[in-house]
């Protein structure tokens, strides 16, 4: 059975920072959004309450990784510096990852403000990002279709990237949903993602 003592997480500060990480590494890696290893038996975690959690795996070197995307990791690209990170350090190769984008706040209920809206237009990666309008000068923001232009961007392809159609906010049975809760704590999702030994 996993320990543990296996669990390695980041400290989620909604950024884009990815680390490399195996088993000397912290059980909590600081300012960090995303962990990618090839240490068989290492348990990767992550913890989401409408953000998104995405899942990076090339079974042929084998190496993995696993993102927590919010508005501000996504627009910064976490989910290119994972598979970069992948590619140089771990030789995985992105034609061959393959990616899931797990149940999120969906295109549906995801509504975001002037404030998100003007940093997104500075953002790198402003060009990937699918907002829809909704009148009343209302947007929403798609963040798996966000994610996957990035993936594509990075050199998967397309029929590797399966996506939840599941909106977190939508199904308070199943998910914890931050803006279901309307702002206040809630529990979280806890991802999780490991290599088997041997």
């Amino acid at each position: 059975g996993k320990g543990e003592e296996d669990l390695v997480y980041g400290e989620q500060v909604h950024g884009s920072n990815v680390a490399l990480v195996d088993h000397t590494s912290c059980a909590v890696v600081p300012e960090t959004d995303g962990l990618v290893t090839a240490a068989p038996g290492l348990v990767l975690g992550a913890f989401a309450a409408d953000c998104l959690l995405v899942y990076l795996w090339d079974r042929q070197v084998p190496s993995i990784g696993l993102v927590h995307a919010g508005w501000r990791g996504t627009l910064g690209g976490i989910v290119y510096k994972a598979v970069e990170k992948m590619q140089h350090q771990l030789a995985a190769r992105p034609e061959k990852i393959q990616a899931l984008l797990a149940p999120s706040i969906g295109p549906c209920c995801y509504e975001v403000g002037p404030d998100l809206m003007e940093i997104a237009g500075k953002a790198n990666w402003r060009d990937a990002a699918v907002f829809s309008p909704a009148g009343e000068g209302r947007t929403f923001l798609d963040l798996r279709a966000t994610n996957k232009n990035i993936l594509l961007a990075a050199g998967l392809r397309a029929d590797n990237i399966k996506i939840s159609s599941l909106c977190t906010r939508c199904n308070p049975h199943f998910f914890y949903s931050y803006r279901g809760s309307g702002g206040k704590l809630t529990g979280s999702q806890m991802g999780i993602f490991f290599l088997i030994a041997g």
